[in-house]
């Protein structure tokens, strides 16, 4: 719950709304115009971050809540 939260305000979206297979390139995506400035590219830069820390090494992409979500238990 605390992921899904997280990630819920990053992309300033109500967590009750969010679905596993929601994905960051159609249901979640903020438009064209903000891709990197979003709430996407912050969550994407802080996973990446963690697993460098930790010396976890993703080789998976993150295309759905559900992947982030997923991947980002494996690194805590």
């Amino acid at each position: 719950m605390e992921l899904l939260e997280h990630v819920a305000d990053e992309l300033r979206l109500p967590s009750g709304k969010l679905r596993p297979a929601d994905r960051f390139s159609k249901e979640l995506s903020p438009g064209e115009a903000h891709n990197w400035d979003s709430g996407y590219g912050a969550l994407i830069f802080e996973f990446q971050s963690l697993a460098k820390e930790r010396g976890v090494t993703v080789d998976r992409r993150v295309d759905s809540l559900n992947d982030y979500i997923r991947i980002m238990a494996g690194i805590y």
